[in-house]
């Protein structure tokens, strides 16, 4: 392209952009992957000349690789918009200081299905975490990467963090973060209640599935039993259960055959 002026402002979002490719490739690219990023840069008119971008791409790779441990966090749209804790640069540097591993912001890193998300390095070593909306569940992740910036290694216990890891490759849908605490209701269960006060007994069935890529959880009941006059009643119900992303806690709407 022809050489033009380039802003500080739009250097700025040329250097966040190349080192989210970084980022998404675990500090690799390719040709193509790299192509796709100057055709991207060019729709969204951000000023910048052939040298500058290759300049830019030499400086992610060289920060992706910077300190022993580094968490890049995504800055891209649909993570600011979900999370509910403060990303601003004061604090990302007081809380990169506490836990003694850098944090760098980046542009989009792609599975914005599963947002938040935020990829962390120590050494050789990544670990992908995503859908840490609250902010205790960024605490939880803050505290993994104290451990392994401190083990050096991200062979360290999860702990809270565990639902917050992410396999991009083998586990494209991972279901909620938020429903982990139920996902014991995924599966098919029967049973039977004796209620020998009434000398009846009702007959349940429960299927429980991940709805939406894993963002929601719905059951299927039926409960079958015989009324007074011996004749036999079924009753169906349907209920989905899902997270309310301003607080953080679990919703769910149920429909009867009743209404």
């Amino acid at each position: 392209m022809s050489e033009r002026v380039v802003s500080q402002s739009d250097t700025s979002s040329l250097d966040s952009l190349t080192l989210a490719l970084v980022v998404s490739g675990l500090g690799f690219y390719t040709d193509e992957t790299v192509e796709d990023l100057r055709r991207y840069v060019e729709s969204k008119g951000i000023a910048h000349t052939a040298k500058e971008f290759d300049a830019s791409l030499e400086r992610a790779t060289r920060h992706f690789a910077l300190g022993d441990a580094h968490l890049f966090l995504c800055d891209g749209e649909p993570c600011r918009q979900r999370r509910r804790f403060d990303a601003t640069s004061n604090v990302l540097l007081r809380e990169a200081e506490c836990i003694g591993c850098r944090i760098s912001p980046t542009a989009c890193q792609g599975p914005c299905k599963q947002a938040p998300v935020a990829l962390l390095r120590i050494g050789h070593g990544c670990e992908f975490f995503a859908q840490f909306v609250q902010h205790r569940d960024w605490e939880a992740v803050l505290g993994f990467a104290q451990r392994a910036a401190q083990a050096k290694t991200v062979l360290v216990d999860a702990g809270t963090a565990q639902p917050f890891r992410f396999d991009p490759v083998h586990q494209p849908e991972k279901p909620s973060a938020a429903l982990d605490s139920v996902r014991f209701l995924v599966g098919h269960f029967e049973g039977v209640v004796d209620l020998p006060i009434e000398q009846r007994s009702i007959q349940k069935e429960v299927v429980g599935s991940w709805e939406a890529g894993g963002r929601f959880l719905s059951l299927r009941m039926a409960a079958t039993y015989r009324t007074k006059n011996g004749l036999w009643d079924r009753h169906q119900v349907f209920i989905v259960l899902g997270p309310d992303e301003a607080t953080g806690a679990l919703v769910s709407r149920v429909y009867t055959d009743g209404g």
